[in-house]
């Protein structure tokens, strides 16, 4: 075996020699504690069958700034496991949790905390064992703050006689604060059964990708992948708000391994080693490829956040995309939009927003290197500098004007009209309707047959009073003399006709009607004939007289 150190900045690879170093292992973990200790523990020691491996009890150490690179060996317990998985805890210490003994052929049942001095390692329980996960191929990190650790997936059954061993999605969480576990509650799907995938920290994040979904354990006990439904996402949980998240929805398929590290170095992730997921028959009896990839951590494409590391991920807006070369929300060229929200490429924008081209014109898009707005504007429209909206110019608005201007008089202009003739029908109407009331008194006076003058004992001033004879009945006819036709005779003698219409009362003469006379068109009135002769107490009287000269019964 090789330790190795990797220049990221130059992505190149140097040997460090040492001492006493392990013997070939596999199914081991390790961890680098505090700044001055690399710890390797457990594994097994490879073999052509069964029979040929063993199980190393070991702990081994290492100082990278030891002048004499001389590995230390410590006994790891009475028995040894792999397939666990360990994180540095302190400056001094770090964590197991899990694993599997291929003596005893079941897992680990005790999760342990180990110290690390010079002379040897110490082991004592990790807290409460009560909910403890018991799994083998399953990851294991430590929160920034170091308050809690995260264990997800796995395999919880020793099932290596098994043909397929299904893998599970449990995730459980250890307070250092209550020493116990617990599984919390996932407010979003997340990536489902896993094993033997690959895990790291980002502060409030824990990242996973790879992995397996069903296994097969070979009789020395290497895993193989055998579900060729393997998840190519990378994805995240955000630990505040227990929140799952894709990262990259489809990964390249170099980095689609198991059995692998990892390891996050600012926001790049570093994934080194594995076994690409593929059928397992395929590299039996080949050497495993040598894979290192390295991704760039931040919101998935059509999100975006300002701090990835600790907040959570936004949604970009409709109209705005994001994308892998730049992973912030951008707003679409002028002019575009998206049709929908979280849109994760410039070509999304593929549609004109609403009226941008104005009232006068329409939007096309058109695809070059990226999408562009483009107004065609109708006949008589153009386009102003500075602008994409099409209007109209000016000359064109003051013709439009004026005859918008025409338009509106005319229609009020017609609308009066309108409302005149309305008018003049219902002035019309009352017109003919006081016709017909004036009509039901005027008397036709033909239909008189005059009798002798019945006024000579006491002549009017300007009238005359004749008996005459009317549809069979005697009636009183008081007739303007032509030589009186003057307009204030005829005008008093038409408040006189209007005021005995008025009257009724039992000693006054009842008003019959009036008119003009047809040989001479003088005025006249009709009224009740009252003889002198009848008794006093049922005489009439007239009211019509202009003064008391003026009397038409005698």
């Amino acid at each position: 075996p090789e330790l190795l150190s990797l220049d990221v900045k130059t992505k190149t690879w140097k040997t460090i020699v040492t001492d006493d170093k392990p013997p070939p292992l596999y199914g081991h973990a390790t961890a680098f504690i505090g700044t001055t200790m690399f710890v390797v523990v457990g594994g097994l020691k490879p073999g052509v069958s069964i029979e040929d491996i063993e199980e190393s009890n070991q702990t081994w150490a290492f100082n990278p700034q030891s002048p004499n690179r001389r590995w230390k060996s410590f006994s790891s317990r009475n028995a040894a496991w792999h397939w666990h998985q360990m994180v540095p805890y302190g400056n001094d210490s770090f964590i197991i949790v899990g694993g599997r003994f291929l003596t005893h052929g079941h897992e680990n049942k005790s999760n342990m905390i180990a110290t690390v001095n010079e002379d040897n390692v110490s082991w004592t329980p990790l807290g409460s064992q009560e909910h403890s996960p018991f799994v083998y191929g399953h990851s294991l990190v430590i929160t920034i703050d170091t308050k809690s650790l995260i264990v997800y997936g796995g395999v919880t059954a020793d099932s290596s006689g098994l043909a397929k061993i299904g893998c599970n999605g449990l995730q459980s969480q250890f307070n250092f604060t209550t020493s116990s576990w617990s599984s919390p509650t996932h407010n979003t799907n997340g990536p489902g059964s896993l094993c033997f995938h690959s895990a790291a920290i980002y502060k409030r994040r824990m990242i996973i990708f790879g992995g397996c979904r069903t296994i097969k354990l070979s009789q020395t006990g290497i895993p193989f992948c055998i579900d060729s439904a393997t998840d190519t996402s990378l994805w995240s949980w955000f630990i505040d708000q227990k929140k799952w998240s894709k990262i990259i929805p489809n990964m390249p398929d170099m980095y689609l391994t198991y059995l692998g590290s990892s390891l996050v170095w600012n926001d790049v992730l570093l994934q080194m080693g594995g076994l690409p997921t593929h059928e397992y028959q395929v590299y039996r009896n080949n050497p495993l490829p040598s894979v290192f990839g390295m991704v760039r951590l931040c919101c998935p494409r059509g999100q975006s956040v300002s701090d990835f590391a600790n907040e959570p991920c936004n949604v970009c807006q409709k109209g705005n995309y994001s994308n892998a070369t730049f992973p912030r929300c951008q707003k679409c060229h002028e002019g575009l939009s998206t049709t929908y929200s979280g849109s994760g490429s410039i070509f999304d924008c593929n549609s004109c927003v609403k009226d941008y081209c104005g009232f006068g014109g329409t939007c096309t898009v058109i695809n070059s290197t990226s999408p562009i707005s483009h107004c065609e504007c109708y006949f008589g429209f153009m386009r102003p500098e500075n602008s994409q909206a099409c209007s109209i110019p000016i000359l064109y608005a003051v013709i439009v004007g004026v005859i918008v201007m025409i338009s509106i008089i005319a229609c009020l202009i017609k609308k009066y009209n309108q409302s005149k003739k309305r008018n003049k029908k219902v002035l019309d109407k009352k017109e003919t309707e006081l016709r017909l009331l004036a009509s039901v008194w005027v008397i036709d006076s033909r239909k008189l047959r005059l009798a002798e003058r019945i006024d000579h004992d006491a002549p009017g001033s300007y009238g005359e009073v004749y008996r005459a004879d009317y549809r069979e009945m005697t009636v009183a006819v008081k007739k303007l003399q032509p030589f009186h036709r003057l307009d204030a005779m005829e005008s008093e003698f038409d408040r006189e006709v209007e005021m005995m219409r008025s009257v009724r009362h039992p000693n006054i003469v009842l008003f019959l009607g009036g008119g003009r006379w047809h040989t001479d068109n003088c005025p006249f009135l009709v009224v009740e004939y009252m003889p002198s002769n009848e008794h006093p107490q049922n005489q009439r009287l007239h009211s019509y007289h202009r003064d008391s000269e003026d009397k038409i019964c005698n």
